[in-house]
């Protein structure tokens, strides 16, 4: 992400700006918080489109196993999909950036 605005808490919105959609805003509303344990923000509105990105951290042993998963679904997905950006990159230099920072580089 380049950019985030907006509180994370439950039932705020955000503004996300990444790198593969410059100038490109999206606005994913904060639908479950868990601190701690699990966070999920979705976008949209289902059943014609909603997008879902769930972040999970879950004990292994002495250090904590990060997931996080983007789901799209929804009857104008198949209409929409060629335009929507490859998050696959984002994602992963999200997680390498944020197990960077948690391992104090």
């Amino acid at each position: 992400m380049t950019r985030i605005d907006g509180e994370i808490a439950l039932g705020k919105k955000l503004a996300i700006q990444v790198p593969v959609a410059p100038g490109r805003s999206f606005g994913p509303s904060v639908t479950l918080f868990e601190p701690q344990q699990r966070m999920v923000w979705s976008d949209g509105f289902y059943p014609m489109f909603r997008g879902t990105r769930t972040f999970t951290l879950t004990a292994a042993g002495e250090s904590t196993e990060f997931t996080m998963e983007e789901l799209f679904e929804g009857l104008m997905l198949p209409m929409i999909k060629g335009s929507l950006p490859d998050f696959v990159p984002v994602f992963d230099q999200y997680a390498a950036d944020l197990k960077r920072v948690c391992e104090g580089g």
